[in-house]
């Protein structure tokens, strides 16, 4: 029932992708009642395991963590994952792994990332005989380490949140980095610029102290995905590149 069930899904979220006509994806219960959504505010599907310990409804954010409202189709994390401030960088962060690093002891390469196979050279995961596209919640490192609603954030919430804000590259308490404040409440948030890492080394990324952001989308190419640059030079628009995905970014979460 499950695959039959994916199927479907798969089949409505095409037609409402190439498809003139708007489309609701509907869940029926047994009681005769009804979960109606709206097929493209739908970012993923999946199943669970009902009261598993580890499953995504259990809320494990640190204390620090304040989900802030700036008006936006998502609610952002006021601190990076890992970090306890708004200028702390936090852990680092592969794309599709859910443990993250600070120290030269991790080797942030082809050699240690978990979906890649050496022998063949080749994805093992998100691929093209796969197809997928965006994180599961069991390769995202946001679900799986807070739990509850939080996921890392796609591209198009990326730009959401560049398009409805001021940005206003700033400092807070000698950091560098993004002051994002809403245009509709006012409310902000603060991405700082804190580089990334790339084997045992911590980089800056270049001047105008950087920072990376890894979304939950997969790029064209099956061995890149994509991030945020944040940066002086970065101010008027979502700037997007493609990386490896073994590489060592920042992730800042969001939840509805």
């Amino acid at each position: 029932m499950k695959k039959l069930y994916l199927i479907a899904i798969i089949s409505i979220c095409q037609m409402a992708a190439f498809g003139q006509k708007k489309y609701e994806m509907v869940v029926e219960k047994t009681d005769g009642t009804e979960i109606v959504t709206n097929v493209e505010d739908i970012v993923r599907t999946y199943f669970r395991e009902r009261g598993n310990g580890n499953s995504s409804t259990e809320d494990k954010a640190p204390s620090e963590v304040m989900a802030v409202d700036l008006g936006l189709s998502v609610k952002w994390a006021n601190v990076n994952l890992g970090a306890s401030t708004p200028e702390d960088s936090g852990l680092y962060y592969a794309w599709g792994e859910v443990e993250g690093y600070n120290s030269d002891s991790h080797d942030f390469s082809w050699q240690t990332y978990k979906y890649y196979d050496r022998n063949s050279r080749s994805m093992l995961k998100y691929n093209d005989e796969d197809h997928k596209t965006v994180l599961d919640a069991s390769d995202d490192a946001a679900s799986v380490n807070w739990g509850g609603n939080w996921r890392t954030p796609t591209t198009d919430e990326f730009k959401e949140l560049y398009e409805k804000c001021t940005v206003e590259w700033t400092q807070i308490n000698g950091v560098n980095g993004c002051k994002m404040t809403s245009q509709i409440n006012g409310n902000s948030i603060f991405l700082p610029g804190v580089g990334l890492r790339e084997g045992t080394e911590w980089r800056s990324g270049g001047t105008g102290s950087p920072g990376y952001y890894w979304t939950a989308s997969l790029s064209g190419a099956s061995a890149f995905a994509y991030n945020l640059s944040v940066g002086e030079w970065h101010t008027a628009a979502a700037d997007f590149v493609q990386n490896h995905r073994f590489v060592g970014f920042s992730v800042r979460p969001v939840q509805k």
